[in-house]
C-alpha cells in the first residue's frame, strides 16, 4: 500500500509542473515597459549649464582726467559644468551707456551700445554640500564690439540648495578698451574702469 501511495505521489509531482506549463502557453503576459529611468537633472553635478545676469555701475577715475559714465549690462552664458568649483562657458551680451561721458565710438558718436562676447569661468570657494549660501567668483574675458578688450572679474555669493538652480549676487570690476574722452574735450584710445553690482541666475 505504501508503495502505491509513493508511486502516485511521484507521478503527481511530475505531472503538476507540466500541466501548469501547458496552461500558461496560451496566456499573453504584459511586456516590460520600454521607458528610460528618471533623471533628476537638478541634482547632477556635471553637465551643460546656462545663466543670465544683469549688472549696473559707473566708471571710476582716480586722476580726474576723465569724466564718468553709467552703464547697464545684460549677459547670457552657455557652457559646461565639471563640478561646483569649475564651470566654463561662452557668453554674449549688450552694454548700454545710460550716461556716456568718458567713452565715445569714433565711427558713430551717437552710439550708446556695446556688444561684449566673452569666455566665462566661474565656481564656488567652499564645498556647497549642506550649504545654501556659499561665496563664489566669476571671470569674463573677451572683446566688446564698438569698444575693445573686455575683462570683468566678480566676487559674490551663490544662493540655492540644489546642484543646479542658483541665484547669484556680487560686486564686479570691468576693464574695457574704448575711445576715452578726457575732461579737456580731447579723446584717444584707452581703457575705462568701472565698478558694478551684478545679479544673476544659473541652472
Amino acid at each position: 500500500m505504501k508503495k502505491i501511495i509513493t508511486a502516485v505521489s511521484s507521478c503527481l509531482l511530475f505531472l503538476c509542473p507540466l500541466a501548469a506549463q501547458n496552461s500558461m502557453d496560451g496566456v499573453i503576459m504584459p511586456e516590460k515597459p520600454n521607458t528610460k529611468p528618471y533623471v533628476d537633472y537638478s541634482k547632477k553635478v556635471s553637465g551643460f549649464w546656462a545663466g543670465v545676469d544683469v549688472s549696473s555701475g559707473a566708471s571710476i577715475h582716480i586722476d580726474n582726467a576723465y569724466k564718468t559714465s553709467v552703464t547697464t549690462n545684460l549677459n547670457a552664458v552657455l557652457g559646461y559644468r565639471f563640478n561646483s568649483f569649475c564651470q566654463l562657458g561662452l557668453g554674449a551680451g549688450v552694454k548700454v551707456y545710460a550716461l556716456q561721458q568718458d567713452r565715445i565710438d569714433p565711427k558713430n558718436e551717437g552710439n550708446i551700445i556695446s556688444v561684449p562676447v566673452f569666455f566665462n569661468v566661474r565656481g564656488v570657494m567652499m564645498n556647497p554640500r549642506s550649504r545654501e549660501v556659499v561665496p563664489c567668483w566669476s571671470l569674463d574675458a573677451g572683446y566688446a564690439f564698438f569698444d575693445g578688450v573686455y575683462v570683468a572679474p566678480t566676487i559674490g555669493i551663490r544662493v540655492g540648495s540644489l546642484e543646479r538652480h542658483h541665484f547669484l549676487a556680487g560686486v564686479g570690476y570691468v576693464l574695457q578698451g574704448a575711445e576715452v574722452c578726457r575732461t579737456d574735450g580731447t579723446h584717444a584710445p584707452g581703457y575705462t574702469h568701472s565698478i558694478q553690482l551684478k545679479l544673476g541666475y544659473q541652472f
